[in-house]
């Protein structure tokens, strides 16, 4: 089932039933769909817009090429700001520093020193995301506002624009976006780093459905990095229903973790 078919489905459940309940279920949807849109396109590259270091500037007195030329340039210095820090920096990161990551959460000090010298032109996107690792107010702020790249908003707009509850209750998940890249760096942490530094408040993530996230999201660094796009938990669930990168841990996952000293107890 592709993307269109599987949210016209979706938008058609939400015009019969437009109550809260309704609208709170489609943002959940949405903020699923939404995440994987950011994850996938936008942090890795897959639309090309995010990878290009910049945008040349035409030569014409065409006042639509000029204006089209300025709106892929905001849209480019947006987009490749996050794939440098998620992509160039985090993913290079968790591969050549996983011991130091797996007990603190974070890349050492040199390889921060090293990755800011690298990319001097994205200073502040490295520094707001802590590496690709987490966000601070603004990095959080940033990337919430992606989202306005993605189907979430406008849904919402058009079936309870009339209706602020309704509409507060679509937006609630979507809360979950900013929440995941707080709780992000303990995904990356061994079982004991994890169990001895996590908060009472995500505790969660030592759960059985916990496990699972961190699996995949390992799965997703180590074991092929163009599969499972999503870490908000049971997000996957809705994304399996029109994407097949969405797999399962299995005995070589397990052993790969034991081996780098990420096992789950």
């Amino acid at each position: 089932m592709n993307l269109s078919l599987t949210h016209l489905l979706l938008l058609i459940v939400a015009i019969s039933f437009r109550g809260p309940v309704a609208a709170f279920l489609l943002g959940f949807v949405n903020i699923a769909i939404g995440e994987m849109i950011i994850h996938k396109y936008i942090f890795h590259g897959h639309w090309k817009i995010s990878k290009k270091t910049h945008i040349p500037n035409v030569t014409t007195r065409n006042p639509f090429i000029l204006l089209h030329n300025r709106i892929m340039k905001i849209i480019n210095y947006i987009f490749h700001a996050f794939y440098v820090q998620h992509w160039l920096a985090h993913h290079k990161h968790v591969i050549i520093d996983t011991k130091h990551i797996g007990e603190h959460g974070e890349c050492s000090e040199h390889l921060r020193l090293q990755t800011l010298q690298q990319y001097p032109e994205n200073t502040t996107s490295l520094l707001y995301s802590s590496m690709g690792m987490g966000a601070n107010i603004y990095g959080l702020i940033f990337q919430y506002a992606l989202l306005v790249f993605t189907p979430l908003p406008y849904c919402g707009l058009v079936f309870w624009h009339d209706k602020p509850w309704s509409l507060l209750m679509y937006l609630l998940p979507s809360l979950l976006l900013p929440l995941s890249t707080i709780y992000h760096k303990y995904l990356h942490m061994s079982d004991v780093s994890r169990r001895k530094k996590i908060p009472w408040y995500f505790r969660w993530l030592l759960s059985d459905a916990g496990d699972q996230v961190v699996k995949k999201h390992f799965m997703h660094h180590h074991m092929n990095n163009d599969r499972n796009w999503n870490f908000i938990i049971f997000a996957d669930r809705i994304t399996n229903l029109f994407d097949s990168t969405n797999l399962e841990p299995d005995e070589r996952t397990i052993g790969y973790m034991k081996k780098l000293g990420l096992e789950i107890e």
